[in-house]
C-alpha cells in the first residue's frame, strides 16, 4: 500500500460507523429536503416516469407481507416435515400462494411502473392464492 500511496493523493485509514458518523456530524453538512422525484426517468422527450418509487404503496406492502408469510411457512414446513405428510390440498394451496408472491416480485409490479392490465392480473392471481 505504501508504494501505491506515494504516487496518489489519497488518504487511507480504517474507520468504524461511529467514527464516520461523528466526522459527518462535525462537518455539519447542509442537508436540504429533497422535494422533487428521486428518479426522473423519461422514456421519450415528453414522458417522464414520476412517482416511480412511491406509487402503489399497498402493492409493495402486500408483497412484503406475503413474502414474510411464505418464509415462515417454508421454514416451519421444512422443520416439521410438513411437505411430505401434508394433504394434496394443502400442498396445492401453498404452491398457489408461492406463485402469487413470486408473481408480485416481478420488477414492474414491485416498482409500480406496470400497466393497469398487468396490475389487474396480479390482483386477480393474488386473490386466488
Amino acid at each position: 500500500m505504501k508504494a501505491a500511496k506515494d504516487g496518489l493523493n489519497i488518504k487511507l485509514f480504517y474507520s468504524t460507523p461511529t467514527c464516520y458518523l461523528k466526522a459527518v456530524k462535525d462537518a455539519n453538512p447542509s442537508l436540504p429536503t429533497k422535494q422533487d422525484d428521486f428518479f426522473p426517468y423519461a422514456s421519450d422527450p415528453t414522458a417522464y416516469w414520476t412517482g416511480y418509487f412511491t406509487s402503489r404503496p399497498t402493492v409493495k406492502y402486500f408483497e412484503r407481507l406475503g413474502n414474510n408469510y411464505l418464509q415462515v411457512y417454508g421454514r416451519s414446513a421444512l422443520a416439521d416435515g410438513a411437505l411430505t405428510d401434508a394433504p394434496a390440498s394443502l400442498y396445492r394451496i401453498a404452491r398457489q400462494f408461492t406463485g402469487s408472491v413470486l408473481g408480485s416480485r416481478v420488477l414492474d409490479c414491485t416498482t409500480g411502473d406496470e400497466r393497469t392490465e398487468a396490475m389487474d392480473d396480479l390482483e386477480r392471481d393474488r386473490g386466488r392464492g
